[in-house]
């Protein structure tokens, strides 16, 4: 037989087709499918056990869900760092894992509530998943403490250890839970008696369910009062006036050297709505009770969201972990300023709109261009709510001494 020309074209073409094929039946079987879930800017580390490779957030910035399904990538984050993938909604646990998550999960909560919703139950309208598997639990009070898969204390009522509720069974997880300041509640900061417990919720970063006091507000947005309608004092709303910090103290200073506008402790009892207030003034106070890490309770938020420059003083790691620039808040540092210093301090920006403005220029960037610490702050605000958080680590560890 003749070759011709025409033969050969349509013989590397008949190769060509078939080989497009083997490829599209290896990639429907094998490979990656396209649904991604965005990796936090922190340092996170994926194992991407499939592969055996190792992805990064510098090498990646997205990577496929698909990946979490079976095992594919295992989560090795540092404490402080606990959000990596997202979309926990997936399918595809193993048999073993799937059919332990599909057990029924019963938290017995054995102290003072404290964690919003009473009675939780997942149910249809409050669906709570974990690798694709809806999950089966309920927080209830102590009926089934017997058998429950774990107990839930509220560390400020349980006081000492021997207030802690004796496991009822091996297998029995206890769950420590606190939105107090260590300053005012040492067990927090306290490492001996933390042991006590095997799931830890808090204001803590490095708890594993991170209750904090960040409701995401609308923070990028320009103020609610331009700067040059804004009165040239501060604003203090405050009714708690035995802060351990000597908060009251500092503003009571301030007072002998600038304009503040207070209400409560050392001013009017009159009720105002804080925001509004905070807003009409260029300069408000957001100084915690007390100054222990991670403590950064809605006082900041409060400010930010109001538009006026805090002044803050709280947690040392206010500046690391979460503002959204270094700029939005002028800190005020025990044992180095004074209520004179930081009037004189205010006093310049009072004068300068153009030195005030650059305090307020965050609100004007993206995301992106904001803080770490920050952005990790909006990332968990994307999880489920503390309820479904603790049940899906209780159905994580209750696996893991299956």
């Amino acid at each position: 037989m003749k070759i011709t020309t025409r033969r050969i074209v349509i013989l590397v073409s008949t190769l060509f087709v078939l080989v497009a094929f083997f490829h599209l039946y290896w990639y429907r079987k094998h490979a990656i499918r396209p649904r991604t879930v965005l990796i936090p800017s922190n340092p996170v580390v994926l194992e991407v056990a499939k592969s055996n490779k190792v992805a990064t957030p510098e090498a990646i910035k997205v990577v496929p869900a698909v990946l979490v399904k079976q095992g594919h990538i295992k989560e090795m984050n540092n404490a402080s760092q606990r959000v990596a993938v997202k979309d926990d909604n997936m399918g595809g646990a193993d048999p073993k894992k799937a059919a332990s998550y599909q057990k029924p999960i019963v938290i017995s909560i054995m102290t003072g509530h404290y964690l919003g919703d009473y009675g939780y139950r997942t149910s249809d309208a409050k669906k709570c998943f974990l690798e694709g598997i809806q999950l089966d639990c309920s927080l209830e009070g102590g009926d089934r403490v017997a058998t429950a898969d774990a107990t839930w204390h509220h560390i400020p009522h349980v006081g000492s250890a021997g207030g802690i509720t004796p496991k009822k069974h091996p297998k029995q997880l206890r769950v420590g839970m606190s939105m107090e300041s260590s300053a005012y509640y040492g067990q927090l900061d306290n490492k001996e008696y933390m042991k006590n417990y095997d799931i830890v919720m808090s204001y803590k970063l490095n708890s594993d369910v991170v209750t904090h006091y960040f409701y995401n507000p609308p923070l990028l947005v320009p103020p609610r009062v331009p700067t040059a309608k804004k009165k040239n004092s501060v604003a203090y709303v405050n009714r708690n006036c035995g802060a351990r910090n000597g908060r009251n103290e500092i503003v009571a200073d301030l007072k002998k050297h600038y304009p503040v506008e207070a209400y409560g402790c050392l001013g009017s009892n009159q009720r105002v709505d804080k925001i509004k207030v905070f807003s009409e003034s260029k300069f408000c106070i957001a100084m915690e009770n007390s100054n222990a890490e991670y403590y950064v309770s809605e006082k900041l938020w409060h400010a930010l969201e109001s538009g006026c420059l805090p002044i803050y003083m709280g947690a040392p790691n206010i500046i690391q972990d979460y503002i959204p620039d270094p700029k939005a808040i002028i800190l005020y540092e025990p044992g180095v300023m004074t209520g004179k210093s930081l009037a004189e301090k205010l006093k310049k920006l009072e004068l300068n709109d153009d030195l005030y403005e650059e305090h307020m220029a965050w609100r004007k960037k993206s995301l992106s261009e904001l803080s770490p610490g920050f952005q990790r702050l909006m990332e968990l605000t994307k999880l489920p709510g503390p309820e479904c958080q603790l049940c899906q680590v209780v159905a994580k560890k209750r696996f893991a001494m299956e």
